[in-house]
């Protein structure tokens, strides 16, 4: 398995998923090897060994610019009172970024035993998984590659993406022989965009682990206001303009309304400035990027949680809202909406329909009834549930039983 990132090393929701993938797959007894660029330190699980690659190959001048632009090592560094500046000299595109870990992937692929099939997370790691299958091929293996695709180009930028990042996943979408969409709106789009066969496409939502010895975090502003609460990369992705529209005319339904914005990315300064602007001053708490126990707080400190994305994928901090007993709110554009009916769905561009969504769930709602929903939506969506499926997608690639075939002469 090849990916970006792990936790506690991550910057967002593509490491969750990919360790929820390997523990779903390790419970029922699918062993990993999984690659990352770089391992900055130790991991808090023991399911599967963890390769860094640019510990593998030849030294390439690329290496120390590569561990360097991960964005989560940048985060980690700064968490820890230090600065870490990005290089001027050396920065590496998309595509360079892409090459690199290829090369470096290929460096482990001739050294490892052929595993039964390769599975890729995302672009940054479409151009390896396709120069290791081929490696593999020579080496006399029928090697299958899966493209998982957790987020395209669309649902970052809509059509203001970056044209290398939007050829990385057309290569890899269409060069995969299966493609793994994490909800019917990407395969949508990764037909219709990327001119991918709907025969080659499986459909596998993402899962949510439970987690037995969640902490209770009791605050002092629970019971005296009501708390909306926005957590997620600041970027129009998301939709926080949205968000605030939605807060001023929450207000007016409500004044005793209080607002939580946890995150950061390219619209931070511009959204407090906005909030600012629209009087609202006071009444949202901005709160930076949040990690462990950070989260937790925030949504059990919240009476709703709310998701006004323009394209969300799937949404997996819907399923960690309810895991903690907060209702979501969430637009219409969101992948999570096809397997959690708790979830109220409303037009994220309407902020008083948004508003009067959020007064019903705040003040009238029944809330026993609503937890109940929310509970069956996260037993119905296990990541074992998940990767039931996704062994299934496996199956139709490999024989017998996930294991290498030499390739007929």
């Amino acid at each position: 398995m090849l990916g970006w990132e792990l936790p506690p090393y991550n910057s967002g929701g593509l490491g969750t998923a990919s360790l929820g993938i390997t523990q779903g797959l390790s419970s029922l007894g699918v062993g990993v090897r999984f690659v990352v660029p770089k391992v900055f330190g130790p991991y808090p699980f023991s399911h599967m060994p963890v390769l860094s690659a640019v510990d593998h190959g030849e030294s390439l001048p690329w290496d120390e610019s590569a561990s360097r632009q991960l964005g989560y090592h940048t985060e980690l560094l700064e968490i820890k009172g230090q600065q870490l500046a990005l290089p001027t000299k050396g920065y590496l595109s998309a595509q360079q970024q892409s090459d690199w870990y290829a090369e470096k992937v290929l460096a482990i692929s001739a050294k490892e035993a052929p595993p039964s099939l390769i599975h890729t997370h995302d672009w940054m790691t479409y151009r390896a998984g396709l120069a290791a299958r081929d490696a593999f091929h020579a080496r006399g293996f029928h090697t299958p590659m899966v493209a998982h695709i957790h987020a395209t180009e669309f649902d970052r930028s809509d059509r203001h993406g970056n044209p290398e990042i939007y050829a990385l996943e057309k290569e890899g979408l269409n060069g995969a022989d299966r493609v793994v969409a994490v909800s019917q709106l990407t395969a949508s789009i990764v037909h219709e965009e990327y001119g991918v066969p709907l025969e080659k496409i499986r459909v596998v939502h993402n899962g949510h682990t439970a987690r037995s010895n969640l902490k209770r975090h009791p605050h002092p502003l629970k019971g005296r206001h009501p708390v909306v609460l926005f957590m997620g990369r600041v970027t129009w992705q998301k939709g926080p303009e949205h968000f605030l529209r939605f807060a001023v005319a929450l207000l007016k339904l409500d004044p005793s309304v209080r607002f939580i914005f946890a995150g950061s990315g390219d619209q931070y300064e511009r959204i407090i400035e906005q909030a600012a602007g629209s009087q609202l001053s006071g009444r949202v708490l901005f709160a930076p990027f949040l990690r462990g126990e950070e989260v937790d707080r925030a949504y059990q400190l919240a009476d709703l949680f709310v998701m006004p994305s323009e394209s969300e994928p799937f949404g997996l901090v819907a399923l960690e809202a309810m895991e903690h007993g907060t209702p979501v709110l969430a637009s219409p554009r969101c992948g999570v909406n096809e397997v959690a009916p708790s979830i109220v769905v409303t037009d994220h561009t309407n902020p008083l329909a948004m508003a009067r969504a959020a007064h019903t769930i705040l003040h009238t709602d029944d809330r026993a009834k609503r937890l109940a929903a929310m509970q069956h939506d996260l037993r119905a969506n296990s990541w074992q549930v998940a990767c039931q499926k996704l062994q299934a997608v496996y199956d139709e690639l490999t024989t017998p039983a996930l294991a290498p075939v030499p390739v007929a002469a």
